[in-house]
Parts: structure tokens; sequence; C-alpha cells
């Protein structure tokens, strides 16, 4: 049996992943960043959770909030 790998959470990577979404048009600056939790599987979106709290965001926060 295969474990499966998780992927660990930096603010710069979530910040990365997001500018690549925008660039792509799959998400606009004004949404709130919960909507990247679209593109995240859900024990990532814990690690990333926890990385923007401990950064002082919210998920009602703006894309654009974490890309300024």
């Amino acid at each position: 049996m295969q474990a499966k790998l998780y992927r660990t959470y930096t603010l710069n990577r979530l910040r990365q992943d997001a500018r690549s979404l925008v660039a792509q048009g799959k998400i606009d600056r004004q949404q709130p960043i919960y909507v990247l939790c679209q593109f995240i599987s859900g024990r990532d979106w814990e690690c990333a959770e926890q990385q923007l709290a401990q950064n002082d965001y919210q998920t009602r926060d703006r894309i654009g909030d974490l890309l300024s």
C-alpha cells in the first residue's frame, strides 16, 4: 500500500498558487481566500488554513490581500 503524500503549505506557496490561479483566470483577486480550498485537498487545506491564521489572514479576506 502506498502512502499518500501531503504538501506542506507555507504562506509563500499559497501566494504562488493563488497568483497562478489568478493568471489562469480560475479565480479572481476579489474573491475570498476560501476559494483556494477548491484547488487544495482537504488535509492540505487544513495546513494552509493554519499558515493563514499564523500570518493573520482569515479565509474571508480577499485573494488580493494575500497577494499584496
